[in-house]
């Protein structure tokens, strides 16, 4: 993560279709509203955590003192290692920074 830009995962995806020498085929068309990575995901369980195991990004908990603390002795939580600090990784990602409340239930 430390040797790629998130910002080249993210650019839109580019269309290239028609005839081969027509407009469609040689500029293509960008699609504003999607791209590879957002997809990913949202859809594969591929992120790998602390816990062994390969999960969504938004059910991954950013590893945290706090957390380990309240929740630590009695309910195991998938974590990634990351920095604190939000980056643009973070937001790409959406891993998790707070318990929600069915994670409050969980820990119940």
């Amino acid at each position: 993560m430390k040797n790629i830009q998130p910002e080249t995962l993210t650019k839109k995806i580019k269309l290239y279709w028609g005839h081969s020498d027509k407009r469609g085929a040689t500029k293509g068309t960008l699609l504003e509203d999607a791209d590879y990575i957002h997809w990913f995901v949202e859809n594969i369980k591929r992120i790998p955590t602390t816990v062994n195991t390969c999960e969504l990004s938004n059910n991954i908990f950013i590893d945290n003192k706090e957390l380990k603390e309240l929740c630590g002795k009695y309910m195991h939580f998938p974590l990634i290692l990351l920095p604190q600090k939000k980056t643009s990784w973070h937001e790409i990602f959406n891993f998790k920074t707070k318990l929600s409340i069915n994670d409050y239930f969980d820990l119940l």
